[in-house]
């Protein structure tokens, strides 16, 4: 994938597709462990779909690096709301520990969170989710839709798309389709 740079951002991007895959976090209960497997086949059907050089882990994380995901999204809630932002700084320290070096998907519990914050949101609010492309996706919803738009984010398709058609549109429409222009974005990106 070729480096890229997010307006503003100082610091390099983190390379997290050098370790060669994404595992899916969930900070629900374990009975949702179908759900976990359904957001994974999600995001497996999207690197088929563009034929990309990674692969989703459909096995859970370890429960060291799922209890430290958990004590990340605690430590970064204020009231229902989730500091994406926060997140991401934090992420970041552990990835400098060696910690959760590969794209990260987190699913958030919709019903203890209205929203993911962070800055510049009076423009847009993170209803579905927050992702970047430092390899952090933080879902609050895990329809095939929000899905393939969140990790898009995390695969470097930054704006929002204008044809409402698209699922880069900030509504994510079903059925969850590419427009061309998004797909040339995310063919440039990573071919």
């Amino acid at each position: 994938m070729t480096p890229r740079s997010r307006e503003g951002q100082t610091a390099p991007r983190y390379k997290w597709e050098s370790h060669g895959a994404i595992v899916v976090a969930s900070t629900l209960s374990s009975a949702n462990e179908h759900t976990r497997l359904l957001v994974c086949r999600h995001i497996h059907e999207l690197i088929q779909e563009f034929t990309l050089h990674l692969k989703v882990q459909s096995t859970p994380l370890d429960e060291a690096d799922l209890q430290l995901v958990r004590q990340l999204a605690a430590a970064c809630t204020v009231g229902s709301l989730l500091d994406g932002d926060r997140f991401e700084g934090q992420l970041k320290e552990m990835r400098g520990k060696g910690r959760l070096l590969r794209g990260l998907v987190v699913m958030l519990d919709p019903g203890k969170y209205e929203r993911v914050h962070f800055e510049g949101e009076a423009n847009q609010q993170a209803i579905y989710g927050y992702s970047v492309d430092d390899g952090l996706c933080l879902l609050l919803n895990y329809d095939a839709p929000p899905v393939r738009h969140e990790v898009s984010h995390m695969l470097g398709v930054a704006a929002h798309c204008p044809n409402a058609a698209c699922v880069m549109h900030y509504k994510c429409p079903r059925p969850g389709r590419f427009c061309d222009s998004c797909k040339m974005t995310l063919i440039d990106l990573w071919h």
